[in-house]
């Protein structure tokens, strides 16, 4: 990957109440990839991570972390009934109600996430939204802003499930990464 500034990877610290009771269920899988992608040298000095807590203050950290001026940011969180997801949209949290979404609620699309839906669904990722109110959903919210407020800076939010082959799911974050940095390196 070409230098610049780094792309921000972030995932999210363990959830739920079955979280070590079930067995293969005692992490958080977006944490297990940032963990792969942590340890691959060629990667990581070209990325920064950051995990969030599962909280409001998930979009307070993403917000300081964007202000440091990353090129990109890519996002994961858990889905317990996804292998892979890529997510191409976020809605207001501010139009729902708990945990329902409310009719008509605004949506921000990834430009990036439709730039390479075609290419991740020909490997085996979902590209339907799955995305629901919870914090991922938050902080791709803000993380959208960010890249309207910045002229399309490429943003994208991958939903992982804690069964799939994790070898399989990094080399596809891994893949998107790389496009990422080419995006980034072409809008220069």
């Amino acid at each position: 990957m070409a230098s610049g500034p780094a792309i921000l990877v972030t995932a999210f610290e363990p959830f739920g109440p079955i979280r070590g009771h079930v067995p293969g269920l005692r992490g958080n899988r977006s944490r297990d990839i940032l963990g792969q992608l942590t340890a691959d040298n060629e990667l990581a000095n070209q990325l920064t991570f950051e995990v969030l807590p599962v909280s409001a203050a998930a979009c307070t950290r993403l917000e300081d972390r964007l202000s440091e001026g990353p090129s990109g940011v890519l996002l994961m969180g858990e889905a317990l009934l996804s292998s892979i997801r890529l997510e191409p949209r976020a809605y207001d949290p501010d139009a729902q109600i708990g945990p329902l979404r409310l009719p008509g609620a605004r949506w921000r699309t990834s430009a990036f996430a439709k730039e390479i839906a075609a290419d991740m669904a020909a490997r085996g990722v979902s590209t339907a939204s799955g995305i629901d109110t919870y914090y991922c959903n938050r902080a791709y919210w803000h993380a959208l802003g960010w890249s309207e407020r910045l002229n399309g800076r490429p943003a994208v939010f991958f939903h992982v499930g804690p069964r799939s082959n994790l070898e399989w799911q990094t080399s596809l974050v891994k893949e998107a990464l790389v496009r990422m940095r080419r995006t980034v390196v072409a809008s220069a």
